[in-house]
């Protein structure tokens, strides 16, 4: 064995012999690439614990050992001291690896010093022979005690008041620091958190000064507001690279802007009000946002005990804002007098002004009396072929428990046995046990109960009554429809009696609107009394919905086999409508009016008559009776009016007042026009009116011709037996308008008369309309309207051009004066006339046309600039019916809802300026695509995309005589172009000028005419136009779900995984389906602050829009902290990401049903742990089950699964 061993080591010397030998009479071929890619300590790194220095290095290749030195050298860029040397010599038994560990144990490094790494050329050798070249690294060793920065001060000091909008900001830390590579300083708004510094470490404007003070300015702050700052960990680090830990916190560093004392500025209730509800809050609305401090507010009902609400309990609420709830702690008593009292010092404004600053503050309201009217039965029907309806006048107490015992009914003169009785609604419900037929004779008596009698909500009990008939007529026993709702691609009908199974081809005997526009029906379905249409597109959020049935070959039957009847135009419920109804008009003649709303209001809601105000040529007429009926409130009023007088109808709500079906209140009504209608005012026609120089006629169906314009010959107007001349005559959908040359005067008798002539008119069943002669029109000019004349400066902007209407102001309405735009260009400003836009307003609103005024920039200018008084648009938003703003500059249409217009805040901005010399301005300036993006984008993930169009800067900014700023504004842009723009592949994009690249804003694309139209609604200051994308995917070309994956592909939602790839059939990732989530709904990316997730890199593409979904609320990630961005996602937790969306995105979800019970057919239905979410889901039609009975919660979904369903939450939200 010894001998064996001594060989081998005989063998082993003479082989590194034979390379020493070889090695030496080789020549040396070194390779300057052969340097290490990796070192550790890194090179330049510092803070190293000198106790654990450990050298290594790393190549791009294996490598062994060469011939060479190592040399380590402490303090190399002063007096350099050798403290290690390693020489290299190659060995037969090295083996070659890409990292070399360097033995320095030997070497003792010294507390914060500095080190170099050399290695001499040759040290080490690759496979192929080249050896390394020389290199050396640096490093620094820990400063003994050294530990990481902290802050020491702040200037100003935390929760310093300070004076002025433009402040110097100074933080000096515990020791001298330097700027770190990367990380933000950001100052924001305490009240919205909206940013008003965000300054980059690296930026110049960020100065260090004495080693340890970092310096910086922010200016444009806001008087009277609370600021705070925040620092990104490792923005600053010390001289051995510990890195400060940041100020994260809203509490760490914070100002106040000194402002304006706080004043109060309303009330609610208001003070000295009557008939407030005895359910309503208390509010407090102030100059600026207040914080409870200290004390209680006293509500005291008059001659009772007060109660005491403190300000630090949950009762009082909005501390940090400008209006503070008081929630009573027991509910306000009706008809009483009640006086709230806030003690002073109660509230204080973040520079500790107190409100009330000297005397408690007081204000009184009476609640309305407790009703003591008992309920009246007004009719007693069939309701079905068993149950017999008691409808009275007003709602009834559903908490009591009625016995069948109190009534008596006789069919045909013989008993009948009750079932039961039940309270819904506004009715009594009797149910027999059994039925009766078409035209029997029935009365039901009702003896009273003094244990469960039938009473209202306030305890009023109703009178007993005896044989009363019941009504059995064909309408009221053949089964029809009790109610519907709509919810995203379903329309429900429930009918009163449960339904046979229907035809599958019965869905062609219903059709489905939605604003007007008819929706495809793609499916039918029955179950027990409702009937489900499943609909080939979703209902938006707040369209009105109606449906209307015609049986035909496969009617509808009821259980019994008989068939239900037909209706036209039923409205129904959307669930998912959040919108106030809307006014459009008041018609009437007689002693009658109608005022009209866009949808169907509440039957059994039926506010007080003296919520109206009626006056005839400036008299009040009293209304004595109100009904609702349908989406029409009918007013009786004590005497009739005429022709030729002058009604207006105005109405004031309340909490129990006009709603539509899910309960949106309606708003003021403020002196409404009514038009007077009659049999015989002609053919077709509804109403006919005149106002100073318009003549308006309205028919009772959509007009068509074959021009807009219509030729002025063929109309003849009279004034007093004189003609008056005609400059023009436009149709627009139902409405002619007529612009006479000059107006009449108030009390005129004017007619008009229409001559069929080379351009003809027909209505919607393509039937001529008839020439008429001598019609009288309605007069509605008034004395003032005579004297100062109407409008002449208003034409009408055609529905045609960008799918809405308005009234345009021309030139002469405005003041011409130079400027400059955002981008340095000379242009023109336009300052509209404040009376002009004022009577504009009032106009259109008098005239019951469309509140849409327009004014219109010369294309010829280089950009479009427009200041609009704000005094007018604050007077014509009061008085109701959702006016709005439009600029028009070329083929670009911005509309300003004045709705979005806070008023409150921008007079706040201006410091108290008057409205009346304050102008909103709105810029829209083209910016040219190629300097913004080039010629076109690859986004290197297999979509490329190119600009139609030139991009429009859109600015909305506040001038007043103190302040010239931006402010923030949710408008609608419009763009419409001429070009080729495939709807499926173009959306409306933002561009972001920096980066050079647009991301997707939801929007939608449409044809109208030769032109595709864009429509966004966009918050103001951004660029934004519209792009047309391409995909590249070489994996789609079949596959079933290519349309969807290109369509969002092509708008930037989604994409690739590769440049040419989309691979569809791969499961997809959390962090892919919550980026493309994020991106589908116009998420702005949050890069504010580190990820929310500790398993997500702040560094990754995908960390930002990940934070957006996190603060939009649509994930949460896990318990421990974590997102597991890489994992695959499962069906259950898409289903609540998706469902989470629409509810960010304000689309309600309401279950017809319980969860489980939506989930029924799934077999797995109870392995879902978030079952509400999945049933809401599946109900909406987003996610389906795998099979027909199963779901798997568990499962995972492929890409091209999650882009199907990802189009369908969109299309859903109206994003596409």
């Amino acid at each position: 064995m010894r001998k064996r061993i001594a060989l081998w080591l005989v063998l082993i010397m003479g082989l590194n012999m034979v390379v020493s030998a070889v090695a030496a009479a080789a020549p040396i071929q070194q390779d300057p690439t052969l340097i290490p890619t990796v070192t550790t300590p890194v090179n330049g790194s510092k803070g190293i614990d000198p106790t654990k220095v450990n050298l290594k290095v790393q190549f791009d290749r294996k490598v062994k050992a060469g011939t060479g030195t190592i040399t380590v050298t402490k303090d190399p860029a002063g007096a350099s001291t050798v403290v290690g040397t390693i020489p290299v010599t190659p060995s037969v038994v090295d083996a070659y690896n890409t990292i070399r560990d360097i033995d320095t144990s030997s070497i003792t490094y010294d507390p914060g010093s500095y080190y170099r790494v050399s290695l001499s050329g040759g040290t080490f050798v690759d496979e192929a022979g080249n050896t390394s070249a020389a290199y050396s690294y640096t490093f620094k060793t820990l400063t003994s005690g050294s530990v990481p920065p902290t802050a020491a001060t702040f200037s100003p000091v935390n929760n310093a008041i300070v004076n002025g909008v433009s402040q110097t900001l100074s933080v000096t830390f515990s020791k001298p620091v330097i700027k770190g590579n990367s990380g933000n300083i950001l100052v924001k708004k305490a009240s919205d958190n909206t940013t008003a510094l965000s300054l980059p470490v690296t930026s110049t404007q960020l100065v260090l000064s004495g080693g340890d003070t970092a310096t910086f300015s922010v200016t444009g702050l806001t008087a009277g507001e609370r600021y705070y700052v925040l620092i990104d960990p490792g923005a600053f680090v010390d001289d051995d690279d510990q890195a400060f830990g940041g100020i994260t916190s809203a509490q760490g560093w914070v100002f106040n802007v000194r402002g304006t004392a706080v004043q109060l500025v309303s009330v609610s209730p208001a003070n000295l009000t009557s008939n407030v509800a005895a359910s309503s809050s208390l509010k407090l609305t102030f100059s600026r946002p207040v914080y409870p401090d200290h004390g209680s507010i006293s509500v005291k009902p008059s001659g009772q005990t007060a109660q005491s609400i403190a300000l630090t309990s949950s009762n009082v609420t909005g501390g940090g804002t400008n209006t503070i709830t008081v929630t009573p702690q027991t509910s306000l008593l009706p008809g009483v007098g009640y006086t709230v009292t806030v003690p002073v010092g109660a509230f204080t404004d973040s520079d500790k002004n107190p409100y009330p600053s000297s005397a408690d503050y007081s204000w009184g309201f009476t609640t309305g009396a407790q009703d003591t009217t008992v309920p009246v039965l007004q009719n007693a029907q069939l309701y079905n072929s068993t149950t017999i309806r008691l409808q009275y006048n007003k709602t009834l107490d559903s908490t009591v428990s009625l016995q069948p015992s109190s009534f008596q009914i006789y069919v045909n003169g013989e008993s009948r046995r009750i079932a039961s009785a039940y309270v819904s609604g506004d009715s009594v419900h009797v149910v027999l046990e059994t039925g009766v037929s078409l035209g029997q004779n029935i009365r039901i008596s009702y003896s009273g109960s003094a244990v469960s009698p039938i009473q209202d909500v306030y305890h009023n009990i109703a009178a007993a009554f005896s044989l009363r008939e019941v009504a059995n007529a064909v309408d009221s026993s053949l089964p029809q429809t009790e109610e519907g709702y709509a919810s995203g691609s379903t329309v429900v009908l429930a009918f009163r009696d449960n339904l046979n199974s229907v035809s599958i081809y019965a869905a062609s005997q219903f059709s489905v609107s939605s604003d007007g526009s008819y929706r495809g029906i793609s499916s039918i379905s029955q179950s027990g009394n409702r009937i489900y249409l499943n609909l080939s597109s979703p209902i938006g959020s707040g369209e009105v919905v109606r449906v209307s049935y015609s049986p035909g070959s496969y009617p509808v039957q009821d259980y019994r086999g008989q068939n239900i009847s037909a209706f036209s135009n039923l409205f129904v419920r959307n669930i998912n409508d959040s919108k106030a109804p809307v006014f459009t008009k008041a018609e009437g003649t007689g002693n009658s009016l109608v005022l009209t709303y866009n949808e169907a209001l509440k039957p059994n809601t039926i506010p007080m008559k003296s919520q109206y105000s009626v006056l005839v040529n400036n008299t009040p007429v009293y209304v004595t009776a109100i009904a609702v009926n349908s989406n029409q409130v009918t007013l009786t009023l004590a005497s009739s009016f005429t022709v030729s007088q002058n009604v207006t109808v105005s109405y004031v709500p309340s909490a129990d007042g006009i709603s539509d079906l899910n309960g949106n209140l309606a708003g003021y009504l403020n002196q409404e026009r009514v038009n007077y209608y009659s049999s015989s005012t002609g053919q077709g026609i509804r109403s006919a009116t005149i106002k100073g120089d318009t003549v308006t006629v309205v028919y009772n169906s959509p007009l068509r011709s074959t021009s807009v314009s219509l030729p002025t010959s063929q109309f003849y107007v009279m004034a007093d037996q004189l003609s008056k001349g005609i400059l023009s005559a436009v149709l627009d959908g139902s409405t002619l308008t007529i612009k006479l040359s000059s107006p009449v005067a108030a009390g005129q008798v004017v007619d008009l008369s229409y001559a069929q002539g080379s351009t003809l008119i027909y209505d919607s069943s393509n039937n001529l309309v008839a020439s008429f002669s001598r019609m009288a029109l309605q007069n509605l000019t008034d004395s003032a309207a005579a004297n100062n004349g109407l409008p002449l400066y208003l034409s009408l902007l055609q529905s045609s051009e960008f799918g809405r209407a308005a009234f345009v102001m021309n030139l002469s309405t405005a003041v011409k004066t130079s400027d400059r735009s955002r981008t340095g260009q000379d242009i023109s400003k336009y300052t509209l006339d404040n009376s002009k836009v004022s009577e504009a307003f009032t106009y259109l609103a008098g005239s019951s046309l469309e509140r849409t005024l327009a004014f219109e920039v010369p294309s010829s200018e280089r950009a479009a600039k427009v200041a609009i008084p704000l005094q007018p648009l604050l007077e014509a938003y009061t008085r109701g019916g959702n006016p709005s703003f439009v600029v028009r500059y070329g083929d670009v249409l911005y509309e300003v809802p004045l709705a979005k217009i806070s008023f409150i805040d921008i007079s706040r901005l201006t410091g108290g300026s008057t409205l009346s010399s304050t102008y909103l301005t709105v810029q829209l300036e083209r910016i040219s695509k190629t300097s913004l993006i080039g010629q076109s984008v690859s986004t290197g993930a297999g979509v490329s995309y190119v600009a139609v169009e030139d991009p429009v800067d859109v600015y909305v900014g506040v001038v007043s005589p103190t302040v010239a700023q931006a402010v923030t504004l949710n408008g609608k842009l419009m763009v419409r172009t001429s070009k080729s723009a495939p709807t499926a592949q173009t959306a409306m994009l933002k561009f972001d000028a920096a980066s050079r690249t647009g991301s997707f804003m939801p929007s939608k694309a449409s044809r109208l005419g030769s032109y595709t139209v864009l429509t966004a609604s966009i918050p103001a200051n951004m660029i934004a136009g519209p792009a047309t994308g391409l995909t590249l995917f070489s994996d789609l070309n079949a596959h079933w779900a290519r349309n969807e994956v290109n369509e969002l592909a092509s708008k930037l939602i989604i994409d690739g995984r590769s440049p040419n790839l989309f691979h569809p059939n791969q499961s997809i990732t959390r962090s892919e389906f919550a980026v493309y989530i994020a991106k589908g709904l116009g998420l702005s990316p949050d890069i504010s602050s580190g990820s929310r997730f500790r398993d997500v890199s702040s560094s990754s593409a995908s960390a930002a829009y990940i934070n957006a979904a996190a603060k939009a609320g649509i994930i949460t990630g896990n318990t421990d902290g974590t997102f597991q961005p890489g994992s695959p996602i499962t069906r259950e937790q898409m289903a609540i990401m998706m469902v989470r969306a629409l509810s960010s995105a304000g689309y309600s979800v309401i279950l017809g049903t319980t969860p489980s019970q939506t989930l029924r057919l799934f077999k797995d239905s109870k392995k879902i742990s978030s079952q509400d979410f999945v049933a809401k889901a599946y109900q909406e039609g987003i996610i389906q089950g795998t099979s027909t009975t199963t779901f798997e919660p568990k499962g995972n979904a492929t890409r091209a699964q999650a882009a199907v369903m990802l189009k369908r939450v969109l299309t859903k939200l109206g994003y596409l």
